[in-house]
């Protein structure tokens, strides 16, 4: 295997020392909130912030003028993204099927799919403000059907934003509250490009993920050493003209990777094992990653589709892992709001007495004589069997 590196980020063990700065940092402030509660927060508020309103929870008159500061336009883009949101959360929603089946004769066992009660989102927005995350989470767990939704954004340049808050309104939160986190977002992208790529689009991609922030990785992945250098050259001119690009410099020069491989299957060994929140693959054939890649947050498949878009309005959920979290865990979707309970069912003595003969065993091998004798009773009256001693393995009749 032949990797090479035409750039490299931070070394492991930096990022490592800096995430235990902010893990420490975040630990206190926690502790400070669980020992001195409100008071804490709004210290903390006007400390972050300098917010400091009589309520930190919006009233409806709050909430309307917050939607009349919109413009139609405005209003009609943030629905348009919404509709698309909701209809795949609820296509997903569709697809996960409850089930009750009959194992043998008189024994039923099922799962139902039950919304949790209540749930906090939070939309981040100190920054940038980040109105598509009132969709991704506050929509995505109306459509699971959670009774109370509570949505928290922090003020934007000393106000409420309008736009977060008419998005949350409109996606279906139950409370609005505007108070800041304390939340680390790095955005980690990763582009995955042949020969039939080019520099300019590579480039665009990259750096559209490097502006979420100072520490947010941005990774090109080739086979074709020509085009990781030209976009290396073009990501260097497209920073002297992008807005953003104080940030996205200081991201590029801290947490950029270029990284060239000799064959396609090298090139999923280092996606999978950098399992990045995000992975555009621009390639003559992208469902061969689809087929063939097994750790990332979400896809990008093909040059008509990009991050910006997944992130703001096709429709899958922005809310992904990051820190290699991919490695065990998806996305956000409205599963993770539902959860699928069991049950079961006896419906005849004769089963429940077979269940129990063998449970009785079992329970006597791991030396649960209790577990034993919940199972040793219901041998006893389902099955005709009043011999049955307590407290000892049901045997087998001949």
């Amino acid at each position: 295997m032949t990797i090479r590196y035409l750039k490299h980020g931070k070394s492991d063990a930096d990022v490592a020392r800096e995430d235990s700065q902010v893990r420490a940092t975040v630990e206190d402030t926690l502790r400070d909130i669980q020992t001195r509660g409100d008071a804490a927060v709004r210290e903390l508020s006007r400390k972050f912030d300098r917010w400091d309103p009589p309520s930190f929870r919006l009233d409806q008159a709050q909430i309307q003028a917050a939607i009349a500061a919109l413009s139609p336009r405005e209003l009609e883009d943030i629905r348009f993204a919404q509709a698309q949101i909701r209809r795949f959360a609820q296509a997903q929603l569709d697809a996960m099927k409850e089930v009750e089946v009959e194992t043998m004769p008189g024994v039923i066992l099922g799962h139902k799919h039950i919304p949790v009660n209540a749930v906090g989102c939070y939309v981040p927005g100190g920054k940038y403000p980040m109105i598509a995350s009132a969709h991704m989470s506050v929509l995505t767990a109306k459509v699971a059907g959670v009774k109370r939704i509570v949505a928290t954004a922090p003020p934007y340049e000393g106000a409420p934003h309008p736009a977060i808050v008419a998005a949350m309104h409109l996606a279906g939160a139950d409370e609005i509250l505007v108070l800041g986190g304390m939340q680390a977002v790095g955005a980690m992208a990763l582009v995955i490009a042949d020969h039939t790529a080019d520099a300019e689009m590579c480039a665009v991609d990259l750096l559209g993920q490097a502006e979420h922030g100072p520490t947010s990785p941005a990774v090109l992945l080739s086979n074709d050493e020509a085009l990781a250098r030209a976009t290396m050259a073009e990501i260097d001119r497209q920073l002297g003209i992008l807005p953003t690009g104080d940030i996205a410099r200081r991201s590029w020069g801290d947490y950029g990777q270029v990284i060239v491989c000799d064959t396609m299957d090298e090139m999923i060994a280092v996606a999978d094992d950098l399992a990045f929140e995000h992975v555009q693959v621009l390639t003559a054939d992208p469902d061969w990653f689809l087929r063939k890649l097994t750790n990332f947050g979400a896809l990008f498949l093909g040059a008509r589709t990009n991050v910006a878009f997944g992130d703001k309005v096709i429709g899958t959920n922005h809310t992904l892992p990051t820190k290699r979290g991919a490695r065990y865990t998806g996305g956000l979707w409205v599963g993770k709001f539902l959860k699928t309970c069991t049950y079961q069912r006896i419906t005849s003595d004769a089963a429940s007495a077979l269940i129990g003969e063998y449970c009785s065993r079992l329970c006597h091998m791991e030396h649960f004589a209790g577990h034993g004798e919940q199972a040793n009773l219901r041998v006893r009256r389902y099955g005709n069997r009043e011999q049955v001693p307590w407290y000892q393995p049901v045997e087998s009749l001949p």
